[in-house]
């Protein structure tokens, strides 16, 4: 995909993101400030990555440190964190997705229509069939959100929010 070599040209020229970017999006966990849901009421590209770019730099450090078992490396020891994830997710919207937003913002939709029929049909474990490998609805009030070997973690009082991606993947 010329998006993707795109992609990785921008950061083989800024190593610092790179490395922001490795810390940022691990195998199995992405860092909080990087993807925050996503407001109640639709919002314009710009107030969303605002979030990211405002985040505080220590929570930011934080929420880094949290996927790298707790060790922030030097390089990341900094105050700029949000301000740069910010610029690059700016960039990938205006050259991968926003060209394509109109054929991606359907299929999205599409998606939350048929899964909506799906919950009032046949409930959670129909809604959620095939939504992410791993995810199934078990009954009792609980959710298992993939196949990791994790321990359960109570959830309750909170909110739970689906986010539709067009990516083929999850994150």
């Amino acid at each position: 995909m010329q998006a993707e070599r795109l992609a990785t040209a921008r950061l083989a020229d800024d190593p610092i993101t790179a490395e922001r970017v490795e810390a940022a999006l691990r195998p199995h966990w992405i860092a909080d400030f990087v993807a925050p849901p996503p407001a109640a009421v639709e919002q314009p590209f710009d107030a969303e990555v605002a979030v990211v770019r405002d985040t505080p730099p220590a929570d930011a450090r934080r929420n880094l440190a949290d996927g790298l078992d707790g060790r922030l490396p030097g390089a990341l020891d900094r105050d700029d964190l949000g301000a740069r994830i910010a610029e690059l997710l700016t960039w990938i919207w205006r050259t991968a997705i926003e060209p394509d937003w109109p054929r991606r913002r359907r299929l999205l939709e599409a998606d939350v229509l048929a899964r909506t029929r799906q919950l009032s049909l046949g409930g959670w474990q129909a809604a959620l069939d095939r939504m992410r490998g791993g995810m199934r609805w078990l009954g009792g009030g609980r959710l298992q959100i993939n196949a990791y070997d994790c321990p359960p973690r109570d959830i309750s009082g909170a909110q739970l929010l689906f986010v539709p991606n067009t990516l083929g993947r999850g994150w």
